[in-house]
């Protein structure tokens, strides 16, 4: 029946997770799906051929070019995009279906992790619990209903597939390292944090498959003649059981020894092989995308960083509070040793310490279930590590996405602590269950619906924010009023035709935007050609705001073409208002930096024209 269950279970586990994103599929490309998908010419087989998308990063720019913004190389998640083009075209709804079977698939592996990891002493239920709750997961909308998250997806299904392969080679034959070291390097090529898997797979091969007691190694071991007085009336038998024990750990820690070897030695030759293909360009994190990487004081630097880590741990456990970008200063630097913020990464720490104590020591948990803790904590930390921003700078401040495959961790966690409390409460006797007398058992069962039924509630509600560029910005700035790129990208996204009674709105989010973050050059760009646009005797003004604009850009310059539409603007701007003269200047400084730039010249060549008459 073990195998009728476990099918029965798949099902559901798909049903729900494919289910609990209907919603999704009549949404629109929003937020990074139109420089990744749209304008990336490797999605498109028209224009450019199939193996260029293994020369250029993630948004169709040439690895290790002074151009290239990003270091993100994801050829084999960039190959679905394009085939989702040949199949029907910039069509959203086929790339929203996808996302959805994706992450049906997805979930539906995760439950055979759980199953393998919990063993056959545990129920089905467990693992299905676990894979019910990572199917509705609130984090996952940004995963699979923003399209470009279908990196994050794919990861995560070979992620799990090198997993599976890895428990084989465990308990079967060595020859399942082929496929897992296959299934790690393809999780790589859709998204970098992939290779996390190696820790993960380790942690498992060392406690739950070893059951390797690491606690002599860590805290030092005690022979008879070092023991305390207390300890030294202890039982011969007793002696000699914890003898054997020790004995038998000892002997389960050597014998993977050589698949471990085997599988570290093929990931550093993955991890050498993707660092080959970043070049020998730096890439700078600008300081409206990651402030904290901008912080001179170091203490302060390392505390704003390990903060963001807070905020990642809490919206992974109370995703309530969900936001599409938590950049552009949203969350502000810590500057101040008296912020209370360090708090909450001072807790951080110190729960970080007693978990390692507790997976660690025999004393404190039985050894099956402090297996089971060992790897829910791998798999929820070492996926995360990469995107932490504590080792490496990253393009974000929080980003929901990443926590896609942390999140199964937490799931796997749950439903072990869950099981662990189930198992130790008694069976209520016959004449309570009769009464209906509330028993422990029954607040584990109310706990363990409530939760999947919020979290179904809160994706799906979620999940409608991510339908349309309006709605999605909206929220983040309902959430995150201080965040400028959310006030300009809100502003942008309804900007389009917009009704006169919508005019004010755009101009207030496009100066909030300015105000928060005054270099912003974008936002200077937008905010003129809007009030150019619906009145035209406010020109004079859009002027000046172009000219601010491209001010600021010069004291903070970031790399793009915003100072090239700057002075485009400016220089257009004076010739409609009748002053060529201010205009040229603008249009040569533009041309300096952009010598190709055609409209530029062509505007100046007008000008010179008219002189001429």
């Amino acid at each position: 029946m073990g195998w009728m269950e476990a099918t029965a279970h798949a099902a559901v586990v798909a049903a729900v997770a494919g289910g609990l994103f209907l919603n999704t599929l009549e949404g629109e490309f929003v937020f990074d799906d139109r420089p990744a998908i749209v304008s990336n010419h490797d999605c498109h087989p028209d224009k450019n051929p199939l193996m260029q998308a293994w020369k250029n990063n993630f948004w169709g720019q040439e690895m290790g070019s002074p151009y290239s913004q990003h270091a993100s190389y994801r050829p084999l998640t960039i190959w679905t995009f394009r085939a989702n083009v040949w199949a029907h075209g910039l069509e959203p709804y086929g790339f929203h279906v996808v996302n959805a079977v994706l992450h049906a698939v997805a979930s539906v592996m995760f439950y055979f992790v759980c199953r393998w990891v919990h063993g056959k002493d545990t129920p089905g239920i467990v693992s299905f619990f676990a894979a019910i709750m990572f199917a509705a997961h609130p984090v996952h909308s940004e995963a699979v209903a923003n399209i470009v998250g279908r990196a994050e997806v794919l990861s995560c299904i070979c992620f799990f597939a090198a997993l599976l392969s890895y428990f084989a080679a465990c308990e079967y034959t060595s020859f399942a390292l082929v496929p897992s070291v296959v299934f790690t390097a393809a999780a790589v090529l859709c998204k970098e944090q992939g290779i996390m898997v190696v820790g993960v797979c380790l942690v498992y091969d060392i406690w739950v498959k070893s059951e390797f007691d690491l606690l002599p190694f860590v805290w030092g071991s005690l022979d008879e003649e070092s023991q305390t007085p207390g300890l030294a009336d202890e039982s011969h038998g007793a002696q000699e059981t914890k003898k054997e024990q020790k004995a038998a750990a000892a002997a389960a820690w050597v014998d993977p020894t050589p698949r471990m070897c085997v599988f570290i030695f093929c990931a550093v030759s993955i991890v050498e092989a993707r660092l080959a293909v970043n070049g020998s360009e730096e890439y700078v994190v600008d300081e409206k995308t990651n402030p904290a990487t901008h912080i001179q004081d170091p203490y302060f630097r390392i505390l704003t960083k390990s903060y963001y880590v807070v905020l990642h741990l809490w919206v992974l456990l109370f995703p309530f509070d969900l936001c599409c970008d938590w950049s552009s200063f949203g969350i502000p630097n810590i500057e101040s040793f008296q912020d209370i913020r360090i708090g909450a990464v001072a807790t951080l720490f110190v729960v970080a310490m007693c978990i390692v104590v507790a997976v660690t020591d025999d004393a404190l948990l039985p050894r099956k279930f402090r297996a089971k803790i060992a790897f829910g904590v791998a798999l929820a930390a070492f996926p995360f590590l990469p995107a932490s921003g504590l080792f490496l700078d990253v393009g974000f401040v929080v980003a929901e996405r990443v926590l896609y495959v942390p999140s199964a961790g937490t799931c796997f966690l749950l439903s072990a602590v869950l099981w662990h409390k189930w198992q130790q409460c008694p069976t209520p006797p016959a004449h309570a269950r009769e009464l209906g007398r509330w028993t422990v058992r029954n607040v584990l069962l109310l706990f363990a619906a409530g939760v999947l039924a919020s979290h179904g509630l809160k994706l799906w509600n979620r999940n409608a924010e991510w339908k349309s560029e309006a709605a999605l910005y909206e929220s983040g700035v309902r959430y995150l009023p201080n965040n400028a790129k959310l006030h300009h990208n809100y502003a942008r996204s309804i900007a389009d035709n917009p009704p006169r009674d919508v005019w004010h709105k755009i101009e207030f989010h496009y100066r909030e935007a300015i105000r928060i973050y005054p270099p912003y050059a974008s936002a200077y760009i937008n905010l003129g050609v809007h009030l150019a646009q619906t009145n035209p005797n406010r020109l004079e003004e859009a002027v000046k705001i172009w000219t601010e604009g491209l001010a600021q850009w010069k004291r903070n310059p970031i790399l793009g073409d915003d100072p090239l539409v700057l002075g485009l603007n400016i220089g257009m701007g004076y010739k409609n208002m009748g002053k060529p003269d201010e205009a040229i200047p603008f249009l040569e400084e533009c041309l300096q930096r952009a010598p190709g730039y055609a409209r530029c010249r062509q505007v100046r060549e007008e000008i010179r024209a008219s002189f001429h008459k």
